[in-house]
């Protein structure tokens, strides 16, 4: 798919039309491509969302690839900053820091992540 414009005030029921507009795919078809119940995609378009923790990482990341679509795009329409990259040398390092903590420290650095993630997902900066 084309995606040539900047979008800064895109949504996700804005992105999800746009799709379909650029696709002809239904709710549903976009549903079963990204792997979702059909009431997910519905609820996207129609700001209904449950929670505030909205879609999930993985989620958001297939919608770009099925689309082929900048994540970046996807996870502003969700109001998401980008995740960064995690590769699996990075991955085993930081397990292997980790593991050399406290259980305490474990727990106080998990909450701290969660927090982060929390903050990141809300659109933080």
């Amino acid at each position: 798919m084309r995606d040539d414009d900047r979008h800064p005030d895109e949504d996700l029921a804005k992105l999800i039309r746009w799709i379909q507009d650029e696709t002809g795919d239904s709710g549903s078809r976009i549903a079963r491509r990204i792997g979702v119940a059909s009431a997910t995609v519905n609820s996207w378009l129609h700001g209904t969302r449950g929670g505030t923790r909205g879609p999930a990482k993985a989620t958001l990341q297939r919608l770009a690839a099925e689309y082929q679509i900048p994540e970046e795009r996807v996870f502003a329409a969700a109001g998401r900053r980008t995740p960064g990259p995690l590769t699996p040398d990075a991955r085993e390092r930081l397990l292997v820091l980790f593991e050399e903590l406290t259980e305490e420290q474990q727990r106080a650095k998990e909450v701290e992540l969660r927090a982060l993630v929390e903050y990141n997902r809300q659109g933080g900066s």
